[in-house]
């Protein structure tokens, strides 16, 4: 799979997690549409069932983004969101989504490093 700037992604069975190198990605919408398909080609490559976002220091999360996320777990993929900010936890409770979303702390680290990037 080919890079894609902004976004890490790695992969350990059928777990796939996302990390963000740019925080500020979230406000560029073509970037949204390219990490979905993105992502979308990584969860067929590799069958995912589970796909965890850590969210550490994103400050917002827009309506495509939103958009990404229940589409994936539509598909019957588990969405565990991690280190969720105070100001995502306001949008996921806002739109009614923290229902919708496993969302959790912790450091996913050891997670990371026993998996391959994408």
């Amino acid at each position: 799979m080919s890079e894609l700037d902004g976004l890490r992604v790695f992969t350990n069975g059928e777990l796939t997690i996302v990390t963000f190198e740019d925080k500020g990605f979230l406000d560029r919408q073509s970037f949204i549409g390219k990490a979905g398909d993105h992502l979308d080609k990584i969860i067929e490559a590799r069958h995912t069932k589970t796909l965890i976002f850590d969210l550490a220091e994103i400050t917002g999360l827009p309506s495509d983004m939103l958009g990404v996320l229940v589409g994936l777990q539509r598909r019957k993929i588990e969405i565990r969101l991690f280190n969720v900010t105070k100001e995502v936890r306001l949008i996921l409770e806002t739109t009614n989504l923290e229902r919708l979303f496993d969302v959790r702390e912790g450091d996913l680290s050891a997670l990371i490093d026993a998996s391959e990037e994408e």
